[in-house]
């Protein structure tokens, strides 16, 4: 039915391609959506205490920062 040059070509030309371009966004949106959980917002009448190997590291009323991946 088809050539194998075409289908080679449809392979490299389009799939490949596209199967990229696919992994490239959902990797993105992962990275977001981790670098979101990273920002801490406190309200402006509630205590925000970041601690690190319990310690604390900082604290504050209404505190707005990024954490680290292990505070």
């Amino acid at each position: 039915m088809f050539d194998s040059a075409i289908i080679d070509t449809l392979i490299w030309s389009v799939v490949l391609p596209a199967a990229f371009i696919f992994a490239f966004q959902k990797c993105i949106v992962v990275a977001h959506n981790y670098i979101k959980t990273l920002w801490v917002v406190g309200n402006p009448n509630e205590w925000v205490l970041i601690m690190n190997n319990g310690e604390m590291v900082r604290a504050a009323v209404g505190l707005r920062c990024f954490r680290g991946p292990f505070d």
